[in-house]
């Protein structure tokens, strides 16, 4: 919901105000773990009262004190269980709209108010028991659960993305002005001091490089694992890992105003932003609210009018009644249950696609996208590097392997982990060594076998690798690269078929993303990308009317993946990224964002159709209930309609949950169609 900038209730964090249009609202976005245990708490109260009362409604009839056992039972879920939806009306009229909050409110709150009348007041014209506590305690308790799953998958986001500070180490060493070390708590830090990373550490603070030469890896900015020099005077951020020297570091920044602080504000400022849908049933119930209450009314003023003119003696009872008996026989169930059955059906079914719909709401989005973003690495490309060719230089390709890998196993560089990789591939197990000495942006040597060996690491644009030298001649080359994914180019070339425009957007080095780009035929590329930039690219091509997915794999990716009308990760992906996630691929392919997308098309059209039926059989009954039938039944009909309305009722839910069922054969075989894609 849009809330002006004159609203009195606002938030600063981060250098961003957001405002709220309650203290509700407000509480949430501060408090996400409070707001969820209220939800939980509203949840248990309605399910603990409105089971006994569906027990004694239509199990027991003939208990004494019956109705009123079900006021008493009824009340709780009414107004303790029932006040989210109060609220929600009460700032949905505030911004002159209608959502679902407002129907479910109005339906509820009139078949309790009309029950509770008849319980009390013992009206002669309405016979015992015609009450309808079941229909106001059985609506308010079966959007709750809704409400409670949305809020849990939330809650376990931003739970997630606040821990994201839990990857920086506590402790940190500090080099003191005499040269010694002592190690302190990391938040006792301040800028212009010096702390000592050493091999292996995560970095624990933004800064600059005073003593000291490393390679790092700092792919939770730049998604790229390719380890970057790092030598003094060059900055280093927080969250990046040192791989093979130790580096002294002039702290500039630590905790708030890092790195890794403003990749969670990115997080949150994109989280609390995609608001660009409406659900179906609150668009449905902008048109459905004023025209049920419209009916009613005239219904009523017809009925009072009608029966002053006939010389009625309580022309007032019957216009009351005729006004409950269409606002409650339009009483929302089913259409409360149209959109959670469907969403059910279809999480459930596009597991065996390979797809886990984390977020639910995200799925009437997902159907309208007309733009994928993809990262590259991890995403299209492997993670890692792969061996890709072995070039003898005398030695056999057993040999050269052996060699290479004895070196390697005391590596923590992303080329030792392919080597190792290929040496296990080869059943090849690594010699042992001594002497061994790695220098950071240059390579490793020992002595192995009785022979000085050492490795060279180059690298150029697309492809990476290192010479394996025995006293100082070279005696094998290895080439490594990212290697494409497999139906990576086939699951682009579907979204092109169908008329979804792909493009890439990476941290790494332009020419390697143009590379990629080639190979896949994506329609455009973005290289050098920070987190922010991929965010604000997201943002750019919705702001041009473009409907976006993202799909990402890193912390980097995190903030875009927010930002998107639909965020999706793979199952390797960092628990940052797949925290923010709508969407998890659980095979890592682009070909799963067409299934995907198919699914979201079927469970949309699916809600749709729910929502019809639901309309038809309540809407059916709105003529009965506002009298059609007086002429041949009398005015004794209106004392029938509880009936009816249960009947309505308990029809509308069974044919959307029927219809419902009816989509696990839909969406298995759109998905033949179009390939079924196993998971790994």
């Amino acid at each position: 919901m849009f809330v002006p900038e004159t609203s009195d209730l606002k938030l600063s964090e981060g250098g961003e105000t957001y405002y709220f249009c309650s203290r509700d609202c407000l509480d949430r976005f501060s408090n996400p773990e409070k707001q969820a245990r209220k939800l939980k708490y509203r949840l248990a109260v309605g399910i603990l009262f409105t089971v006994p009362v569906l027990v004694i409604t239509y199990s027991t009839p003939a208990i004494y004190l019956r109705d009123y056992i079900l006021l008493i039972l009824a009340t709780p879920v009414q107004f303790y269980s029932g006040f989210v939806f109060y609220a929600g009306s009460y700032h949905s009229l505030r911004e002159k709209s209608a959502n679902m909050d407002i129907l479910i409110a109005i339906g509820s709150s009139t078949a309790f108010a009309f029950s509770a009348a008849v319980s009390l007041l013992h009206i002669s014209q309405i016979g015992p028991g015609e009450v309808y506590f079941d229909a106001s305690s059985v609506i308010v308790t079966l959007i709750l659960v809704g409400q409670y799953l949305e809020s849990r998958s939330k809650l376990r986001a931003d739970i997630t993305a606040r821990n994201l500070f839990n990857i920086l180490p506590d402790i940190v060493h500090l080099v003191n002005s005499d040269g010694s070390v002592n190690d302190v708590r990391a938040d006792s830090v301040t800028s212009g001091q010096i702390v000592r990373v050493y091999p292996g550490d995560r970095i624990p603070c933004d800064g600059t490089v005073v003593r000291g030469e490393s390679e790092i890896d700092q792919s939770i900015m730049s998604g790229e694992q390719k380890p970057v020099m790092k030598i003094p005077g060059d900055k280093v951020i927080s969250g990046a890992i040192n791989i093979n020297g130790s580096l002294d570091i002039s702290v500039s920044a630590v905790g708030k105003g890092s790195s890794i602080d403003e990749i969670n504000r990115l997080i949150r400022k994109a989280s609390t932003g995609r608001t660009r849908f409406q659900r179906i049933s609150d668009r449905f119930s902008s048109i459905f609210v004023p025209s049920i209450l419209l009916t009613a009314t005239i219904t009523g003023i017809f009925w009072y009018v009608f029966l002053i003119l006939e010389g009625y003696h309580d022309p007032v009872l019957i216009a009351v009644l005729s006004f409950v008996s269409v606002v409650v026989i339009a009483c929302p169930c089913a259409i409360g249950l149209a959109t959670p059955i469907s969403l059910l059906v279809a999480a459930d079914s596009s597991l065996s696609s390979g797809i886990v719909i984390r977020n639910p709401g995200a799925v009437e989005r997902l159907a309208k996208i007309d733009t994928v973003v993809l990262d590259k690495t991890g995403t299209i490309t492997d993670p890692v590097p792969e061996v890709t060719e072995i070039v003898e230089m005398g030695l056999t390709t057993a040999d050269i392997v052996r060699y290479a890998v004895s070196l390697e196993s005391h590596s923590t560089h992303p080329y030792a982990r392919a080597v190792r990789k290929k040496a296990a591939l080869m059943g090849i197990t690594p010699m042992p060594v001594s002497g061994l000495r790695e220098t950071p942006g240059k390579g490793i040597e020992a002595v192995c076998n009785g022979l000085n060996v050492s490795i060279a690491r180059i690298s150029e644009s697309g492809k990476s690798g290192f010479s394996l030298l025995i006293g100082g001649e070279e005696k094998g080359r290895f080439e490594l690269s990212y290697m494409i994914k497999e139906g990576a180019a086939q699951g682009i070339k579907k979204l092109h078929e169908s008329g979804i425009e792909v493009e890439i957007v990476s941290g790494d080095a332009i020419e390697e993303v143009e590379r990629i780009a080639a190979l896949v035929d994506a329609d455009s590329f973005v290289g050098n990308a920070s987190p922010s930039e991929k965010a604000d690219i997201v943002r750019s091509l919705q702001a041009k009317g473009r409907y976006v997915l993202f799909l990402g794999d890193g912390i980097n990716d995190a903030a875009a993946i927010a930002s998107a009308d639909v965020g999706a990760s793979v199952t390797e992906g960092t628990e940052i990224a797949k925290s923010k996630a709508d969407l998890v691929f659980l095979s890592g392919n682009t070909e799963t964002i067409f299934a995907a997308k198919n699914i979201a098309e079927k469970t949309v059209r699916k809600i749709k159709q729910n929502i019809i039926y639901a309309i038809v059989y309540n809407i059916a009954l709105v003529p009965v209930a506002a009298g059609v039938l007086v002429p041949f039944f009398g005015l004794g009909i209106f004392s029938y309609l509880p009936f009816l309305s249960a009947a309505a009722m308990g029809m509308s839910s069974t044919s959307v949950v029927l219809n419902s069922l009816r989509l696990r054969g839909t969406i298995r075989r759109s998905i033949g169609q179009v390939g079924r894609i196993e998971a790994t």
